[in-house]
């Protein structure tokens, strides 16, 4: 699994080097530069996390939302990023 950081919408791998102001961090798989297969989506700023499958950049598949701000939860089958 590679690690990717979401800056300015463009995706960044990690090389052990500090990036700042990271609103976004994506660990998963990828092909041709989009996410998908099994992957793990947190935004910083709204403390949100999306566990689960993507398909050609989408939540795509069986998932969980939680929110850990709200306490929302969610869990079950995403298609097309909803």
């Amino acid at each position: 699994m590679s690690v990717y950081f979401m800056v300015n919408n463009k995706y960044m791998v990690f090389n052990n080097k500090e990036i700042c102001c990271v609103a976004r961090i994506f660990y998963g798989e990828w092909i041709d530069d989009k996410r998908h297969g099994y992957g793990v989506l947190e935004d910083l700023a709204s403390r949100q996390r999306y566990i689960g499958m993507w398909l050609n950049d989408l939540k795509h598949g069986n998932g969980v939302t939680i929110c850990s701000q709200t306490g929302l939860y969610y869990e079950g089958t995403f298609v097309n990023g909803k």
